[in-house]
């Protein structure tokens, strides 16, 4: 299986699981220029976290799940990759990790000369959250050894 594989599969049981989608961005052999890409996640890093700290307010979703990856295009190699849910309550907690990859991801931009395939999906769950923690554990792949085929 590949990383994209398991992005993929992962992406789909959360969309049938959780009933809200709050981000679900894909771009596919993308060659945004690296100062454009800079501003652009930068912009919906803060986006992101508005919308966290709205929501610790809010209470709208009591948990929310989300992916994030960056694939150089060619090579397959990873860039970026987070998943994982969490409680709404501390919006610290819920995006620490896409802000590590994110700024990962801005680091080693420039120095590649492929595109990139940049997926981010976010959703958020309104009650408890026992039912779903198969569907958020599930089996991560290890980044490290996994090859494209």
């Amino acid at each position: 299986m590949t990383t994209q594989d398991y992005v993929d599969g992962k992406i789909q049981t959360l969309k049938s699981e959780f009933p809200e989608i709050l981000y679900d961005i894909t771009h596919e052999c993308w060659s945004p220029h690296p100062s454009f890409l800079d501003e652009y996640c930068r912009a919906l890093f803060r986006d992101i976290v508005e919308k966290y700290r709205d929501l610790e307010v809010t209470n709208e979703y009591f948990l929310t799940a989300q992916v994030f990856i960056a694939l150089n295009h060619k090579s397959k190699r990873c860039l970026g990759f987070t998943d994982g849910a969490g409680f709404t309550d501390r919006e610290i907690f819920s995006t620490h990790d896409l802000d590590w990859e994110l700024s990962r991801l801005l680091k080693e931009y420039p120095h590649i000369k492929d595109p990139i395939d940049f997926t981010l999906f976010i959703c958020g769950y309104k009650s408890g959250c026992n039912d779903l923690i198969p569907c958020l554990i599930g089996s991560r792949p290890d980044i490290v050894s996994i090859k494209s085929k």
